[in-house]
């Protein structure tokens, strides 16, 4: 079962009672004054058959919901019908914008699966809405079969978010319901001119599209009286419309124009191949099912535009995500671009950051196979994109007229800005390999808003590096100051950083857990800053009170390192590195694993360098000598596990102490 299936099943009861109320409270239910016991029933049928449908694949259950829409009432007034599907989704929604929050699932896979749940109940409300028109109004027509070949094209089509499918099955669905054997759809594209886009029949197409402009455009001006046409015979004047009717090897047309209210959205042709008549049965048929089409060519580019509205939210939110992560530049960049390249379907993708200095772009991170073949074509393009603030997309081999003669290695690279209040900081590029991928307007637009946020985490991740070089260029110069006060410990903290470093690496640590132990084996001693010389210098016994002084430099590293939250992970280290393993130290008195284990390889460290260097009170322990008690001490004062480690790496003559 997928996690989704398990979310719904495990909040049933609560998504059911929040449908209930999401729809009672709106305007609608209030309005019909829908009864909540019937609501919470269709409420509960529905996310029944949701869950079912969604653990059977691409298929759907479209049988069930012809039962599901049995308990809803028989109405010619769609407003008297509780639109209890939509309301599902939306308590749906909610549920699963608290899992996001609470980072149960990334919003990636949320949008994912709502994409899906949203098709489903999309169908639910069509089957609802059809039987009722069935059921209310099935006597009045005389072909049953035929109504029912229109509700199975509404089903479809409600599912289809592709618009070449779309208009493929309309075209197939519109012959078959009006027994009229050939079918070609023609719609309006971006620029207003009709082109045509499917039929039933793949050589009719073809044929149609030898059309001239003029030729379609005295077809566009046919049906734009907005009622259905034929024409044919010896009553055809215009010699475009002639001369289609002799390419498409036909006697007459039917042309019906696909509206939506006042949208002209196309236009359907009907024929037979040659000589035929067109029934007023026929005529009817095709009407609705032009209707129908239009509602559904305009449904299927609402969804190719809500996906991309979907992948917007889901990119954009990912990138925010990022802006609080704790990676270092180098990971964060390359997230950032493997992101995108799943975002836009690209195989390569690189990012060049500006160089304040030398005013050149230089490559910060890149995934995939080169894209360019010279650095010129880099800075030359890069320099366009940032002065101009517009993504661009170049093709292979294709002289772009802003750039002359630059080669790129791939068949299409899309290139965009990052800008900070209007400023250049770099450019991101993406490229595919696939000679049969372009990257549209839409595509641009998209990466445009994702460079634009990458940007903003760019900035962000740059600025907190240099507030956090900053406060650690003060703290270290103040551990050197510590250090100088007393000439025995120079140095100190840089031999353990190095030791807890190898320990941490030994271990397996991550990249980011081996830094901060580093930092914590840097800053571990600044809390000595707060005692005083003649405690940390004394040659002789500290008393009890002079030892609780010493013991209080832990707590006093902590406040000075706190300011800085980057630094967050480190101050369990620094706190509890004078933790015994048997429970017998101090801060806290924490024993074995109790103790994070950066504080115990932190303890290791710095007894042991501080036993092989000199002190006021004694001379410092040979190698040997002080490996003999990390061992002697393993168990009781350290753990063992790094006192096993670490001897093995003194042995290996890692260090020369």
């Amino acid at each position: 079962m997928s996690w989704i299936m398990q979310t719904l099943s495990s909040r049933f009861s609560e998504i059911v009672n929040g449908a209930a109320r999401l729809l009672l409270e709106s305007e609608a239910g209030h309005a019909a004054d829908f009864s909540r016991d019937a609501v919470e029933a269709q409420a509960e049928l529905i996310l029944e058959v949701l869950i079912e449908s969604l653990g059977e694949g691409s298929g759907g259950k479209s049988g069930s919901w012809l039962a599901v829409s049995q308990v809803f009432p028989v109405s010619s007034d769609l407003n008297r019908i509780p639109n209890t599907p939509d309301s599902v989704k939306r308590s749906i929604w909610v549920i699963l914008e608290e899992s996001v929050e609470r980072g149960d699932h990334s919003l990636a896979e949320v949008v994912s699966e709502m994409m899906l749940v949203e098709s489903r109940l999309e169908d639910c409300w069509v089957t609802i809405i059809n039987r009722n028109w069935n059921r209310s109004n099935g006597n009045n027509s005389n072909d049953t079969r035929r109504i029912g070949e229109l509700q199975s094209l509404t089903e479809i089509l409600a599912r289809e978010s592709d618009c070449d499918l779309t208009y493929k099955a309309i075209a197939e669905k519109i012959a078959s319901i009006t027994e009229i054997p050939r079918c070609i759809l023609l719609v309006f594209n971006d620029r207003g001119v009709l082109e045509p886009v499917a039929s039933n029949i793949d050589s009719a197409k073809a044929k149609i599209g030898r059309s001239s402009p003029a030729e379609l455009v005295s077809l566009s001006d046919l049906a734009s009286v907005g009622r259905p046409m034929i024409i044919g015979g010896s009553d055809v004047v215009q010699p475009e419309i002639k001369n289609i009717l002799e390419n498409y090897e036909t006697d007459s047309l039917l042309l019906v124009p696909m509206k939506s209210s006042e949208d002209y959205i196309g236009l359907a042709i009907l024929d037979y191949y040659g000589a035929g008549e067109f029934s007023r049965e026929q005529i009817n048929l095709a009407v609705a099912c032009a209707n129908q089409a239009a509602l559904s060519i305009i449904k299927s580019r609402l969804m190719v535009r809500m996906e991309s509205s979907l992948r917007h939210m889901a990119a954009i939110g990912v990138i925010a995500r990022t802006m609080t992560s704790r990676l270092d530049e180098e990971e964060q960049l390359l997230l950032l671009i493997e992101m995108a390249m799943r975002l836009i379907h690209a195989d390569s993708g690189g990012i060049y950051l500006l160089d304040e200095d030398t005013g050149e772009f230089v490559e910060k991170a890149a995934a995939g196979d080169s894209v360019w073949q010279s650095g010129e074509s880099v800075q030359k393009v890069a320099k366009w994109v940032c002065d101009y603030g517009e993504p661009i997309m170049l093709l292979k081999d294709f002289e772009d007229p802003r750039f002359g003669k630059i080669v790129i290695q791939k068949e299409a690279v899309a290139i965009a800005p990052f800008l900070i209040r209007g400023k250049a900081i770099g450019m991101m590029n993406l490229a595919t390999g696939n000679r049969n991928e372009r990257y549209g307007k839409e595509d641009l637009e998209l990466f445009r808003n994702f460079a634009a946020q990458a940007a903003v985490s760019i900035e962000n991740t740059q600025l907190y590096e240099r507030l956090q070089d900053a406060y650690l260029g003060a703290i270290s110069s103040l551990v050197a100051a510590i250090e100088a006060r007393d000439p025995y410990t120079v140095g100190h903290s840089n031999r353990v950083t190095k030791y807890t470093v190898a320990i941490a690496r030994e271990f397996g640590f991550s990249t980011q857990e081996v830094e901060e132990i580093r930092l914590a084996g840097l800053l571990h001693d600044v809390g000595k800053i707060g005692i005083p010389d003649k405690i940390l210098n004394k040659p002789g016994p500290l008393s009890e009170e002079e030892y609780s002084a010493i013991k209080m430099h832990p707590t006093l590293s902590v406040r000075i390192v706190e300011p800085l939250p980057h630094l967050g992970g480190i101050i369990p280290m620094i706190y509890h590195h004078h933790e015994r393993y048997d429970g017998k130290g101090y801060i806290e008195g924490m024993a074995g694993t109790e103790i994070p284990v950066g504080a115990r390889i932190l303890a290791v460290a710095d007894a042991f360098e501080a036993m092989t260097s000199d002190r006021p009170y004694r001379e410092a322990l040979s190698r040997e000598d002080a490996i003999k008690e990390l061992i002697e001490g393993a168990g009781s004062q350290f753990d063992p596990t790094v006192v096993e480690t670490f001897v093995r790496l003194l042995k290996k003559q890692i260090y020369a102490v």
